[in-house]
């Protein structure tokens, strides 16, 4: 069973650590907050229905994090990353389709995947996956 934040807590403001998947579903396309010194942590990831995620600092989301983006209704949820956000995360997915590395934000950012469906703010989202393990013979 996936734990769901809904219009019951429009502002997370304490760590939540989990193994679980959480969703981010707001039917009437709200926002949900990840507040100044809060984190959604752990192996788990956050998937987005609907409304908005809205991450005021850059350690809102754990770094082992997956973010998934799932249409429902026809529409994709946002990310919206306030100003000076760089959000590290393991993954992106859009409906179960992983995304390249990279930075991710709306056109009002520095990214370099600009995109106003699913992302709003001036920050980014910074996709990392997994580091590989470089062997150099000289």
């Amino acid at each position: 069973m996936v734990p769901s934040i809904t219009r019951i807590s429009r502002f997370i403001t304490a760590t939540i650590s989990t193994t679980d998947e959480v969703a981010i579903y707001h039917p009437q396309g709200g926002a949900v907050t990840v507040a100044a010194g809060a984190k959604v942590t752990g192996d788990g990831g956050i998937e987005i229905k609907g409304g908005t995620l809205v991450l005021e600092h850059s350690q809102a989301l754990g770094k082992k994090t997956d973010v998934r983006f799932v249409k429902m209704n026809n529409a994709y949820g946002k990310v919206q990353l306030n100003a000076d956000v760089n959000q590290m995360v393991h993954d992106l997915y859009v409906d179960g389709v992983k995304q390249p590395y990279g930075t991710y934000g709306s056109t009002s950012s520095s990214a370099q995947y600009k995109d106003d469906t699913r992302f709003a703010g001036s920050g980014v989202l910074n996709v990392v996956g997994t580091p590989g393990l470089a062997i150099i013979l000289r």
